[in-house]
């Protein structure tokens, strides 16, 4: 009792030290404008910084985790490409060589906002979003606010409640800290009203983002058809290497669900 009673008052003392964001966001620096992808347009609107990658009229929009920049995760580009997707990758203020802001939540859904509002002002239809890790909370965030709502969303490594990834007890008080400190991210509630198709993809392993909090918010989404992807053996690598995407077969089953008549889909639990 008292060796947690001990962790609790150092969590505490260090968090009014450093700023709680230093444990959240982990911004690549990579700059946004020397991205080695040639085959992409870089769009600035209203301050948000995108990739926009033309592919046939079908848009999907996709969000990062908190870890590198948008660039690094060029790699879900090539699925979509291969499913006939146009794709806008989301950068987040404070990320990929920011000199003017710092990472936060809302700066997380201000560019969630920016991209939704760049979306209709081109006149163009989203048919997916999707987000890993952290990005799960602006893509189920985007689910809420719009006005037409995706067809499809994909959620990689996702978390019910940012707190989830506190560890117990420390869960409890990092709920009440979160959203004291502004920072915290609740999918369940963004999720509740979406009934379009769900994909959730999680390591059973995963250390970071824990199995059982993407489970639960699979559990309480009202989204029909929906599928949940558990990959025995691994951790929160699902979200971020290519090697396991390629070699599980994360990519064939993300791909499927990208281009599959949503008539012909059922509700699934499945296991790779």
């Amino acid at each position: 009792m008292w060796k947690w009673i001990v962790v609790l008052v150092f969590v505490i003392f260090t968090a009014s030290i450093f700023p709680v964001t230093s444990f959240i966001y982990y911004p690549g620096q990579e700059d946004f404008d020397s991205c080695a992808s040639n085959d992409v347009e870089r769009i600035r609107y209203k301050g948000t910084r995108m990739y926009y990658k033309r592919n046939g009229e079908r848009l999907a929009v996709y969000f990062h985790g908190s870890g590198g920049t948008a660039c690094n995760h060029g790699f879900y580009k090539k699925i979509f490409d291969e499913a006939n997707y146009s794709l806008l990758l989301v950068e987040y203020p404070g990320y990929a060589n920011d000199p003017v802001h710092s990472p936060s939540r809302s700066g997380v859904l201000s560019a969630m906002k920016n991209a939704m509002e760049f979306v209709k002002s081109q006149g163009l239809s989203v048919e997916v979003v999707a987000g890993t890790s952290i990005g799960s909370a602006p893509a189920s965030r985007y689910l809420l606010l719009s006005e037409e709502k995706p067809k499809r969303v994909i959620l990689i490594a996702p978390f019910a409640r940012l707190s989830d990834t506190w560890r117990f007890p420390l869960r409890f008080f990092g709920s009440w800290y979160l959203t004291l400190r502004g920072e915290e991210y609740n999918n369940i509630s963004a999720l509740e009203g979406y009934k379009g198709a769900l994909l959730v993809v999680h390591g059973a392993e995963d250390g970071l983002v824990p199995f059982w909090s993407g489970r639960e918010l699979y559990d309480s989404s009202k989204a029909s058809p929906k599928i949940f992807l558990s990959v025995t053996g691994v951790g929160h690598g699902v979200a971020q290497d290519v090697n396991i995407l390629e070699v599980r077969g994360v990519r064939k089953k993300i791909i499927n669900f990208l281009t599959e008549d949503l008539s012909g889909m059922a509700n699934e639990i499945l296991t790779e």
